[in-house]
């Protein structure tokens, strides 16, 4: 996507392989507004995520959130491959990250996520700044890198 290019869901569901954004485009939607992301390959979103809007991830690919903050009260849910994040990416107050499955969340080494709300594998986790070293429990702790 371009620069100025706005995806606006409004309240529906899409499946694509990959969406590559830049800096400057948004993805939009209300309630029920779903992006799913199945890939092996790997790519970046440097965009905005707002409104409502809910992403899924699947595939064994690397889903980089170039951007440093997300303003999406919806979810980000990583069910397979990596959600890779760039030094103080942060999500908006109300957004949820579920890390499920085979999903793992990369942090750069000496960086940490913020985030309201996270669960893990259906585990309701404390909101906070996460990192691969603040997790002591292996089941928890297999979900991140």
């Amino acid at each position: 996507m371009s620069a100025k290019a706005v995806l606006d869901l409004q309240g529906t569901t899409q499946r694509v392989e990959k969406v590559t954004a830049n800096a400057g485009a948004r993805i939009v939607g209300t309630e029920g507004s779903n992006l799913e992301l199945g890939t092996e390959e790997d790519f970046s979103l440097d965009c905005d995520l707002a409104d409502m809007v809910s992403i899924r991830k699947t595939g064994a690919g690397t889903m980089t959130l170039a951007a440093r903050e997300f303003a999406t009260t919806g979810t980000v849910a990583v069910a397979e491959g990596t959600l890779a994040t760039s030094v103080g990416t942060r999500l908006a107050r109300r957004a949820t990250l579920s890390l499920e499955g085979t999903g793992v969340l990369s942090v750069p080494s000496g960086s940490a996520i913020r985030v309201h709300a996270m669960k893990v594998d259906g585990v309701d986790l404390q909101p906070g700044t996460y990192s691969s070293a603040k997790i002591a429990d292996e089941s928890i702790r297999r979900h991140f890198d």
